[in-house]
């Protein structure tokens, strides 16, 4: 809408004026209204005038709003264009949450019917902690029936 008016604003204050000066200069009209015998063949003479001149001012007008309504049809299909690939991302997205949804699910389904808690099972980093102990060369025999015994507790939380 703002560029339909300022195209309109411009024809009204500044192409028609220009082009109407110059059509005046060029057409000799104020002479034939001048020379004009009686007041109804002056009128006759601004009527052919503007029967001339609008055509040529409508002429400019159309040319104006066709760049303008092309210019607007871009910007419309840019932007459904862009809309379309935003559905398409936010599908996208939605599959896969639905998808990672349902891997959750399953997996709690599997370890509900494997009767598996994982909060209870023993993290692998103390259990690796426990056998370095058990294995190292320093070890004396002594404390191989309390690193055991610490590897039972820990395997019992």
């Amino acid at each position: 809408m703002l560029r339909r008016d300022q195209a309109e604003r411009f024809l009204e204050e500044e192409w028609i004026p220009t082009f109407t000066a110059n059509f005046v200069q060029k057409s000799n009209i104020l002479n034939y209204i001048e020379n004009a015998p009686t007041p109804e063949a002056k009128g006759a003479e601004i009527l052919e005038f503007a029967q001339a001149a609008l055509p040529r001012i409508n002429e400019r007008r159309n040319s104006l709003f066709d760049v303008i309504n092309g210019m607007d049809l871009i910007v419309r299909n840019r932007i459904d264009s862009h809309y379309q690939e935003m559905l398409n991302v936010n599908n996208a997205l939605t599959a896969h949450l639905e998808s990672a949804a349902k891997v959750v699910e399953i997996r709690q389904q599997l370890q509900s019917k494997m009767n598996v808690n994982v909060e209870e099972l023993i993290p692998l980093d103390k259990m690796n902690e426990i056998m370095e102990k058990l294995l190292k060369s320093g070890t004396q025999a002594e404390q191989i029936p309390s690193l055991l015994e610490e590897f039972k507790n820990k395997i019992k939380k």
